[in-house]
């Protein structure tokens, strides 16, 4: 499903659809078939606003510049209402208490009313020569509330207007707030939205003003605002394109989700070496930001000591992981704009790594017991290949001709030792072997392999 572009005001309408507006048309979409209808306005008619309600008969009305139109959502049909005022620049509309339209003039610097049964039009002048009016709701008091960007010292101010016409201002606690959108809350409240400052605020029916900073900072943008039943108050930030949740029980807001991933450097990794996983912490959806905090990797349901997030990543090195499978989780212990969260289960593999014990015999080598300090400060046997000489002895950093050494995958020419255990089978099986040799040169009298010319020993 495409969208038409310079969409602006949005409402459902009376069937449960979703109208819009956008350049030219009015717009009607479907949320049960996704399919888009577009209604073409009248030649000539200026750009909507972006002004949408519901109006009380039913009919979707909307805003221009200097008029109030109505579409009748069976027919198509619309019809215009000029206001007075030349250039009023008609931004929002709403039903109000008496069941007349709303809205608000932010050029001609008043608040409209316009009956829809006889489109009679009424305006009332706002006393701040600066005012801007924006948004406009009914309140809980049978009121009308607007949101005033006032371009004088203030800067802003939340605007109450009765039904006869008479309107009280309140100035917002902050400088240069700039209001701009306005809803009632399930609290009763009117709670409105200071792009100017990365605020929300909340005003009483008596006039007592909150404000409220926003996670994202001043230069967010908080701009249209909309309650929830359930008491939530939802908002935009244009400036950061995001969403924001606020909770209307503690003032709290909401932080957003996030989705947590984890990759490893060596997903088959052999026995001794180390393996870095690397935990990627992004915002959910379309949510833009770098979420901070700290990751907790937890490596066969053991949990590691926190790791800071640096750019959204974090990485944890392993060194003592055994052979077999292992299950590793990262987990994000979120912020106050980002919640936590944890990634799927992450199916790591250690293999065994060869180990030469005798002339031209290849064994497999032990895991060396399950993994011990997997930040690298425990000890832990090594696997290197190795090769004895005809006395059993261990010939230490030496390797079959073309047989890769676990280190030298990464093109590392350390030369690993045996430790422990490992160390002594090794020594022993080559004892072993050495005695069977000897014992069957007696019987042969063979030469001893490389010592041509030479009786072997104990030959006879």
């Amino acid at each position: 499903m495409s969208a038409p572009v310079g969409m602006l005001g949005i409402t459902v309408g009376p069937d449960g659809s979703i109208w819009f507006t956008e350049n030219g048309h009015i717009g009607r979409l479907d949320i049960a078939t996704g399919s888009i209808v577009e209604y073409n306005l009248p030649s000539g008619d200026d750009q909507p606003y972006g002004g949408i309600t519901t109006g009380p008969d039913g009919a979707i009305w909307y805003t221009g510049d200097s008029r109030i139109s109505r579409l009748d959502p069976v027919t198509g049909t619309v019809t215009d209402y000029s206001v007075p005022t030349a250039n009023a620049g008609i931004l929002r509309i709403t039903t109000g208490p008496d069941g007349n339209l709303w809205f608000t003039e932010v050029d001609g610097n008043a608040i409209g009313t316009l009956d829809p049964a006889t489109g009679a039009v009424t305006e009332f002048a706002l006393e701040q020569s600066y005012g801007m009016p924006i948004g406009i709701t009914t309140g809980a008091d049978g009121a009308l509330w607007f949101a005033a960007m006032d371009q004088g010292d203030s800067g802003g101010y939340i605007g109450h207007i009765t039904t006869d016409g008479t309107v009280t201002t309140f100035v917002t606690p902050t400088s240069w707030s700039l209001p701009q959108d306005v809803t009632l809350g399930a609290d009763g409240n009117v709670w409105f939205t200071e792009i100017g400052v990365g605020q929300l605020g909340r005003i009483s029916p008596t006039g007592v003003i909150e404000e409220f900073a926003v996670p994202s900072g001043s230069g967010s943008g908080p701009y249209g605002i909309a309650a929830s039943p359930g008491g939530t108050i939802w908002f935009t930030e244009n400036s950061v394109k995001r969403v924001g949740v606020l909770w209307v029980g503690d003032a709290a807001f909401a932080p957003f989700t996030t989705a947590v991933s984890i990759r490893s450097s060596d997903e088959g990794a052999m026995f001794g070496e180390s393996v870095t996983f690397t935990a990627t912490v992004r915002p959910a959806g379309v949510v833009e930001g770098t979420p901070t905090g700290t990751v907790t990797f937890t490596v066969d349901g053991v949990a590691q000591t926190p790791v800071a997030l640096v750019d959204g990543t974090a990485t944890f090195e392993a060194s003592g992981l055994g052979v077999g499978p292992h299950t590793v989780t990262a987990s994000c212990s979120g912020s106050s704009s980002f919640a936590a969260g944890t990634s799927a289960t992450f199916a790591q593999q250690v293999a065994r790594a060869d180990t030469v014990t005798g002339p031209g015999r290849v064994e497999q080598s032990r895991d060396g017991g399950p993994a011990g300090d997997l930040h690298g400060h425990g000890q832990h046997a090594g696997t290197g290949q190795r090769r004895r000489d005809g006395d059993g002895q261990l010939l230490r950093g030496q390797h079959l001709p073309g047989h890769r050494h676990p280190e030298q995958r990464r093109g590392d020419v350390h030369q690993q030792l045996l430790a422990g255990d490992v160390h002594d089978q090794c020594r022993l099986r080559g004892q072993q072997q050495l005695q069977r040799q000897r014992a069957g040169d007696r019987g042969t009298g063979r030469l001893r392999p490389g010592h041509a010319g030479r009786p072997g020993i104990g030959s006879h």
